[in-house]
């Protein structure tokens, strides 16, 4: 049984989402997010529409739980 209401997020996710919250409550601007999270305007406004959309879950890395390309198959 998978439960839907626990979200397990890196530090990094964690910091991120703090982040775009404040730009999401016009506390900073899109700028100073992008200078503080260390990507461009454009990203923090891809990621801001994410959060609004779905939520902290929308901030999460979208391969998390899948298998490295790079993995050694033993079949």
């Amino acid at each position: 049984m998978v439960r839907k209401d626990i979200i397990t997020m890196s530090r990094r996710e964690v910091r991120r989402t703090g982040i775009i919250q404040q730009v999401d409550q016009k506390r900073i601007t899109q700028c100073e997010a992008g200078k503080v999270l260390g990507v461009s305007e454009r990203q923090v406004i891809r990621l801001t529409q994410k959060y609004r959309e779905q939520g902290e879950e929308g901030l999460i890395h979208g391969l998390r739980g899948q298998p490295s390309n790079r993995v050694m198959r033993t079949e």
